[in-house]
């Protein structure tokens, strides 16, 4: 009985140290992971830098994105290129309102 005994309680004490360390590897584990997100965010802001987005942009079917961000450049007196200063021009819904549209535009530069 003893030996039993003994038997089980050595495999209780293994079992307790593996236990602590899956503990210690998990709090690791958590960390790295919420320094790998810091760095995901930081990359992802880093890339958007020379993006801007123009929301509520009132939207029919054929509205040219280009156009409409060649206006409102000069309507605040920029001079802008659409073809040749923008690498991208995107039209994106606004699920709450069919008829407008937001417009993410990345520059070249």
């Amino acid at each position: 009985m003893s030996d039993k005994y003994d038997k089980i309680f050595e495999k209780l004490v293994t079992l307790e140290k593996q236990h602590s360390k899956m503990i210690n590897e998990n709090i690791k584990l958590k960390r790295e992971v919420a320094n790998l997100q810091l760095q995901v965010d930081k990359l992802e802001q880093y890339s958007r830098r020379e993006n801007i987005e123009l929301k509520n942009i009132p939207y029919e079917k054929g509205t040219n994105a280009e156009a409409i961000v060649s206006a409102i450049a000069s309507a605040v007196g920029v001079q802008l290129n659409a073809e040749s200063e923008t690498h991208a021009l995107h039209l994106v819904s606004v699920p709450a309102k069919p008829r407008e549209r937001n417009i993410v535009v990345r520059f070249t530069n």
